[in-house]
């Protein structure tokens, strides 16, 4: 859904893969690119409306001036995973995924698995 990262996503085409590993959170957007995070470069994670504020907060540091456009049509049903990390010129950067609702738990399970970082959610999603 956007983040830090200039990638170029079509919000009605899921076409980004997400590996999560032991050493690395690896994401492919179409077409060709790529953004790899060392799962102990991971300052946190977030689910839910908490993973919309996180991001957007992040965005809007990393970019003084331009307010993050993005974050005005997410829906409130979505199942937003928010993974805020430090890039290897140690610079904050954050991405905002949406998880499909069958897989969710799957992603948050695996991300916090591989980076040890518990799951920060809002009073709405607390029920997680």
């Amino acid at each position: 859904m956007g983040g830090t990262i200039q990638a170029k996503v079509n919000p009605y085409d899921y076409n980004t893969t997400l590996t999560v590993s032991p050493v690395s959170i690896l994401l492919v957007f179409a077409p060709r690119q790529t953004l790899r995070i060392d799962p102990s470069h991971v300052l946190s994670l977030s689910y839910g409306p908490e993973a919309q504020r996180r991001v957007a907060a992040v965005v809007a540091l990393s970019s003084p001036g331009n307010p993050p456009g993005l974050f005005g049509l997410l829906r409130e049903k979505s199942h937003f995973i928010g993974i805020i990390y430090q890039t290897e010129d140690g610079k904050t950067g954050a991405v905002l995924l949406e998880a499909y609702k069958s897989l969710y738990l799957d992603i948050l399970a695996a991300l916090k698995t591989v980076t040890v970082k518990p799951i920060e959610t809002s009073k709405e999603s607390a029920g997680l």
